[in-house]
C-alpha cells in the first residue's frame, strides 16, 4: 500500500506553514495548524478503506478543528506517540500523554497544543463505525486511554506495522481491525462493558428467535444488529464461545427438550431439520458430543 510523504523542509521558509495546511487538509479533513511561518514538519498519510490515517512530526504547533455541518458523522482517533499535548474539546480541557489514545468528534470545536519533536498519528473515520461496535461514543470523547497494554498495545503495534507491510488488498480489513482494537481499548479502560453486554444479549435474543432458520449464520446475526461480523465474534469470545457454536447449541437444546417429553415418538431426522440442521451426520455428531449419547438413546433414557 502506497503511503504519501510530505515535508516542509524543501519549501521556502515563509511558505512552509501555508503549504503544510494545504497538504494537511488534503490528507486529513478540516485539520489546520497554527505555528511559525517557517514551520518544519513531516507528514505520512494513507487510506485503509474508508479510514484516513495521517502521521505527523515537527515543530511546536496548535492543531485545530472547527466544527462544520458536513463533519457531523466524523470522528478522529489521536495517538500520541511521543511527548505530550494539551487542549480543549468544546469547553473541556484535555491532556494526552505519550503512549495514549484519545477519541475526538469532529462536529465539536477542538484544539491541541503540541511541543516540538512530538509525533502524532490521527485516524479519521465515520462515527457510525464506532457506534456499530456498541461503544458509547459520547462518553468516550476526550478521555485518553493507554496504548501500553492489552488491546491498546495491539492497536499501536498494528498501526506501526501498517506503514511497512500493508497491501492495497488488505486495506479495508486492516482498518476494520484497527477500529475494533481501539474500541476494545476505550471500552475496557473507560469501563463501558455494559454496552457490549447489551449487544451480546440482543444477539442471543436474535438467535433464540431465529435458530430454526437453516441459513442463520454469524453474518446474518451481525447484519440484523447493525454490527460487524468480527465484532460479534469478539463479543461471543468474551463469553467463551462463538456465534456458530451458540446457534448450534440452541438447536440441540430444542431437540433435546422435545425428545425428553414422554409423549414424543416422532421422526428424529425431521426434528433435526425443523430445528435448523440441514446435515444429519453433522447433527448426530454434535448431539453425541453435547449429550454423550445418540438422539435415540437420549429419547429412550427419558421415556
Amino acid at each position: 500500500m502506497l503511503a504519501h510523504h510530505f515535508s516542509t523542509r524543501r519549501i521556502q521558509a515563509d511558505r512552509r506553514l501555508e503549504a503544510w495546511n494545504e497538504r494537511a487538509c488534503q490528507a486529513f479533513t478540516s485539520c489546520t495548524v497554527d505555528a511559525e511561518k517557517d514551520y518544519l514538519a513531516s507528514l505520512r498519510s494513507l487510506s485503509l478503506g474508508s479510514i484516513q490515517i495521517a502521521a505527523s512530526a515537527g515543530d511546536a504547533a496548535r492543531m485545530s478543528v472547527r466544527p462544520f455541518r458536513d463533519h457531523l458523522d466524523k470522528c478522529t482517533l489521536i495517538a500520541q506517540r511521543s511527548m505530550e499535548s494539551v487542549g480543549k474539546v468544546d469547553d473541556r480541557s484535555v491532556h494526552i500523554n505519550a503512549g495514549q489514545l484519545m477519541l475526538v468528534d469532529l462536529s465539536m470545536a477542538f484544539h491541541l497544543d503540541s511541543p516540538a519533536d512530538k509525533e502524532i498519528v490521527c485516524l479519521c473515520f465515520n462515527r457510525s463505525e464506532f457506534q456499530s461496535r456498541a461503544l458509547d461514543v459520547e462518553a468516550s470523547i476526550g478521555r485518553p486511554v493507554s496504548l501500553c497494554s492489552g488491546a491498546g498495545a495491539m492497536f499501536a503495534a498494528l498501526l506501526d506495522s501498517i506503514w511497512r507491510n500493508a497491501s492495497e488488498s488488505d486495506g479495508a480489513l486492516l482498518g476494520d481491525t484497527l477500529l475494533n482494537l481501539a474500541a476494545l481499548a476505550l471500552e475496557k479502560e473507560i469501563g463501558y462493558s455494559s454496552s457490549s453486554g447489551r449487544i451480546l444479549e440482543k444477539a442471543k435474543e436474535e438467535i433464540a428467535r431465529r435458530f430454526r432458520e437453516p441459513e442463520l449464520k454469524t453474518a446474518s446475526v451481525a447484519a440484523s444488529l447493525g454490527i460487524s461480523e468480527r465484532y460479534l465474534q469478539q463479543l461471543f469470545a468474551s463469553a467463551g464461545t462463538t456465534p456458530g457454536i451458540y446457534i448450534r447449541d440452541r438447536r440441540l437444546e430444542s431437540i433435546a427438550a422435545t425428545l425428553s417429553r414422554n409423549a414424543h415418538r416422532g421422526n428424529i431426522a425431521q426434528l433435526a431439520f425443523d430445528a435448523g440442521f440441514n446435515d444429519l451426520s453433522q447433527f448426530g455428531r454434535a448431539f453425541r458430543m453435547r449429550y454423550g449419547m445418540t438422539p435415540s438413546q437420549f429419547r429412550l433414557r427419558h421415556s
